[in-house]
């Protein structure tokens, strides 16, 4: 999965307009209606979004003179720290266990 992705998912950006994003508000159309909406908007990471995506967007995303024109640094370590923290939750509020550093659901009789 894309850092990008991810951070526009734990986002609150507007769907497009066919509808197909999936967003972390909108929980039952990704996740069968099991989890609670005031559980999921606990994860939602506006910040995140506000400091990378248009940044990723302008620089990685798309082929634009920006890229070839300007160099640019990403602090890799901070926003990998930074989104694992709301993946982690996500973990929890999914029930998902780790079994050899992958993440599994954990379905209950």
């Amino acid at each position: 999965m894309h850092y990008r992705n991810l951070v526009e998912f734990f986002s609150t950006k507007d769907i497009r307009k066919d509808e197909t994003n999936l967003r972390i508000y909108l929980p039952l159309a990704w996740a069968s209606g099991k989890l609670d909406v005031e559980e999921t908007k606990q994860l939602i990471r506006r910040d995140l979004f506000d400091s990378v995506w248009q940044k990723i967007s302008i620089y990685l995303a798309h082929c634009t003179t920006y890229r070839a024109s300007t160099l640019t640094e990403w602090p890799v370590d901070e926003m990998y720290k930074e989104l694992n923290k709301t993946l982690a939750q996500f973990e929890k509020v999914m029930h998902l266990d780790r079994i050899n550093g992958a993440a599994f659901l954990v379905l209950s009789a």
